[in-house]
């Protein structure tokens, strides 16, 4: 698999490990959270219906109290007064529970209102509402619930002593009132029982999008026998799935996205340069030759690896260059084996005849006299012999290793004084030898090498200019080195003579070497 594919594998990897992370932080968070601030508004909502309901028993029982007090002509129970204090029920009792007055209204239209079926005996003692104390509290009947005060008639303010109990029914109009102050849905019902703690609120989804929220309301004895609560629309929390599903989409978007700049950006960054040496190091390994890389002007780790990559290259190509020299002087040194050999041999087949025949001669040449055309011959037998001893000597001198014996000194100087001896002795008259002047140039070489090869080198120069000129005698000094550049005025040297320059014995000349 490329990088290209693995970066893009590494990329969807990550937008989908970014998108569980989101589900999962979405739905034990943030979607709880919104559920949370849902119920801490519902909570509010049923502090208010609870505060406006317990204010409407306290009014019904602050009536009860200032309609027990009565008047030198009793107690106004009738339908007037319960129209205009705003209640369903009045019922005057003795002590012994009888009925001494009653009337029932029913407050939509103004009309009486058929009895609340109540239970049998149960203005009887013991009952709650005729303990002799203001008591207030909610009352099941046929009708539905009742909120019924109690409140205890004095006789000499009423004319009879007794009890005073007013009512006034929970109507779902009633209720809907409650809930119109805050634009809320609220209910009033029955419950079957149960032990239930009445501060608590109890919440639960219900179909069409909205939550209830109720509590308990305890009836005039003490059982949990009725609700009271609110339904409200669930916007909070559809609002919170809406930005749930926008935010799980925007991430996805998100992640794409970045993927997508991502890879455009390892396109540019990694695969691009990264292909482009993997395509330079194929067309090495192809064409067997080595190559520079260019990268341009890459300042990032791409440029780095293409620098030390081309320093590797250089090095390889000096390697190859310095392995070259050396199989070239390997090369030499097997050739001058070869001649030392050769060489070795000749010093022993050839200069003892010939110092034999040197001796021979040397002894008839004192038989003839000068004037003797014999005596001629003699002498110019013993040049060629002279000739063949230095072309054996000068093979076995290059031959041999050599051991340079370096002495401190002015080689500027030392080149002048060879020169100038050397023209004196062997350069024609129409050639003429210039050693560049200028200061002292120190430093170690061997001597006698060094006039040898200056003579052997003007010598040749002289011997490249027949109609004469000046052979000029040159020095650089390079990195601890001295340059000794010896240039004359002939027609120089063809390729093919240029590339034998330095073979052994090798010349153009009919003589000499």
């Amino acid at each position: 698999m490329s990088i290209r594919w693995k970066m893009a594998t590494i990329g969807i990897a990550a937008v989908l490990m970014y998108a569980l992370a989101d589900l999962t932080v979405q739905y034990t968070v943030i979607g709880p959270s919104f559920e949370e601030l849902e119920r801490t508004q519902a909570s509010s909502e049923l502090d208010w219906v609870r505060s406006e309901f317990n204010d409407e028993c306290g009014r019904v029982r602050g009536l009860a109290q200032s309609l027990g007090k009565g008047s030198p002509e009793g107690i106004p129970v009738n339908l007037e007064t319960c129209a205009a204090h705003n209640l369903n029920l009045m019922v005057w009792l003795d002590r012994s529970g009888k009925t001494l007055r009653y009337t029932s209204l029913d407050l939509a239209d103004k009309t009486p209102l058929l009895s609340p079926e109540l239970p049998e005996g149960v203005w009887t003692q013991p009952h709650p509402l005729l303990t002799g104390a203001a008591v207030a509290g909610v009352f099941p009947t046929g009708l539905g619930a009742l909120i019924v005060a109690a409140s205890p008639v004095d006789e000499y303010s009423a004319g009879a002593s007794g009890t005073l109990i007013v009512g006034l029914l929970v109507t779902p109009a009633f209720i809907q009132e409650i809930g119109a102050q805050l634009h809320v849905e609220t209910f009033f019902s029955s419950r079957d029982g149960g032990n239930v703690e009445g501060t608590d609120y109890t919440f639960s989804p219900e179909a069409g999008g909205k939550l209830r929220g109720a509590f308990v309301v305890n009836d005039l004895f003490g059982h949990p026998s009725f609700e009271l609560g609110v339904r409200l629309p669930r916007t909070i929390t559809h609002r919170g799935e809406i930005a749930q599903r926008l935010d799980g989409m925007g991430g996805m978007a998100v992640g794409l996205v970045s993927m997508v700049f991502l890879l455009i950006m390892l396109q540019h960054a990694v695969t691009e340069p990264l292909g482009r040496l993997l395509r330079h190091v194929r067309g090495i390994r192809e064409s067997g030759s080595l190559a520079f890389v260019d990268m341009g002007s890459r300042q990032d780790d791409f440029g780095a690896l293409a620098n030390e990559f081309n320093q590797m290259v250089a090095k390889l190509e000096a390697d190859a260059i310095q392995r070259k020299r050396m199989q070239g002087e390997i090369e030499e040194g097997r050739r001058l084996a070869e001649l030392g050999e050769l060489g070795a041999s000749m010093a022993h087949e050839i200069r003892n005849p010939l110092a034999g025949i040197s001796g021979a001669l040397q002894v008839l040449r004192g038989a003839f006299s000068a004037k003797d055309e014999r005596s001629a011959i003699i002498e110019e037998t013993l040049a060629q012999i002279m000739r063949v001893e230095n072309t054996v000597r000068r093979l076995l001198d290059y031959a041999k290793p050599w051991n340079p014996s370096k002495q401190g000194g002015d080689i500027r100087d030392f080149a002048r004084k060879c020169c100038e001896a050397f023209a004196r002795q062997a350069l024609p008259e129409e050639c003429r030898c210039a050693v560049q002047d200028g200061s002292p140039i120190k430093t170690c070489f061997d001597s006698s090498l060094i006039q040898q090869v200056l003579e052997n080198v003007v010598y040749n120069a002289a011997q490249a200019m027949p109609g004469g000129g000046i052979i000029n005698v040159s020095f650089f000094e390079t990195s601890g080195e001295v340059d000794v550049r010896v240039r004359d005025e002939g027609s120089g040297l063809s390729d093919e003579v240029l590339s034998k320059a330095f073979d052994p014995f090798f010349t153009t000349k009919s003589q000499g070497a």
